[in-house]
């Protein structure tokens, strides 16, 4: 297995938690600790933003960008949305310039690691298509936030961008695109007809993850992918194998990462990949020996599937439990546990 001496990782993005909170709310410290902890003699490239307080935090590099802001989308009851690609972009490729070992994590500020399953797992699959081999190896990636465009929400071109392992080289080549253009990226459906292929009325042309993976393919090659739900015959080959060629698909118990910032409800379960369904493409497109585990999930996922395209209210009813179930537990597992309960109550 690969020695963490050979591993530099990137961890981008704001600072969670500043040196005179109480020491549960110190979240970015706590995720330097664990790298620490299960990558000891890894290579650590704190990469956030300017006049951050980055006090009592355990790192060997510390790179300090000016912010280039986020996009404004909305705002419900107060709060409000932002798309903050170019911030993820801009503070990935300044940190990844600066890694000097073999291989690259790219992870965030609030991320913790629990393991480092990604290790085996990169090393496991190895078989190639000669079509469409973007990267040296594949890089790891994680299974959340990775939708299937097979089932209801419809967005090819969607990996998950929150982690990232491989080749430096390779993960240095994926954040190595341009700011997208705002806010017509962010706003591009206030000033165009939303399509009838939508699953939603969001306003963006391109979910970030969209735009990051489309603009490193399309350093390679033209993919035809006008907006977030173009997704059919056209371009179904080229987004599947791209994904089995280029990724493997790992979800975070396997990968040895706990996401701390947000939780997922039923409608996400419905709707992401998981690792069966990529070793399914990785079979049908790499290796057509490999002999695949029973898949139980998809015919349940691809059941309830249907159901939210062919019954609103069942769409709705989900909505409304999801919605209240991540609020809630995004407050209870908050450092200020109690504040942000009694803020959640009286909003």
């Amino acid at each position: 297995m690969i020695d963490s001496s050979e591993i530099s990782v990137v961890v981008q993005g704001a600072i969670s938690g500043k040196s005179n909170d109480p020491l549960e709310a110190q979240l970015t410290r706590k995720v330097l600790r664990s790298i620490r902890k299960h990558l000891p003699k890894a290579e650590i490239i704190l990469s956030t933003w300017k006049s951050s307080d980055v006090r009592e935090l355990d790192f060997d590099v510390l790179i300090e960008s000016e912010d280039p802001g986020a996009t404004l989308l909305g705002e419900h009851k107060g709060a409000k949305t932002f798309n903050n690609v170019n911030r993820q972009i801009a503070s990935a490729k300044v940190g990844l310039a600066q890694a000097k070992r073999k291989y690259a994590v790219k992870t965030r500020t609030d991320i913790l690691f629990v393991g480092r399953g990604f290790l085996r797992g990169w090393e496991e699959y190895r078989k190639r298509n000669a079509q469409f081999k973007f990267f040296g190896e594949r890089v790891v990636i994680s299974t959340i936030y990775s939708p299937n465009p097979e089932r209801w929400s419809k967005k090819p071109f969607h990996p998950s961008d929150w982690f990232a392992f491989g080749l430096t080289e390779d993960v240095r080549n994926l954040w190595d695109i341009p700011l997208a253009p705002e806010p017509e990226t962010s706003l591009w459906f206030n000033s165009h007809p939303l399509p009838e292929s939508r699953s939603d009325n969001d306003t963006m042309r391109y979910r970030p993850e969209q735009y990051i993976w489309l603009s490193f393919l399309r350093k390679h090659i033209d993919v035809p992918c006008e907006h977030q739900w173009d997704y059919g015959e056209h371009n179904r080959e080229l987004h599947e194998l791209s994904l089995a060629n280029n990724l493997i698909l790992l979800h975070p118990r396997e990968i040895g990462i706990k996401f701390t910032k947000y939780r997922f409800g039923v409608l996400n379960w419905i709707s992401f990949y998981h690792h069966l369904e990529w070793l399914e493409l990785y079979k049908k497109y790499c290796d057509p020996d490999y002999p695949l585990p029973v898949n139980w999930r998809s015919p349940i996922q691809n059941m309830l599937s249907r159901w939210v395209e062919r019954s609103p209210k069942f769409r709705y009813l989900l909505q409304w439990y999801d919605y209240r179930y991540v609020r809630l537990t995004q407050a209870w597992n908050s450092p200020n546990r109690w504040e942000s309960l009694k803020k959640l109550i009286l909003r």
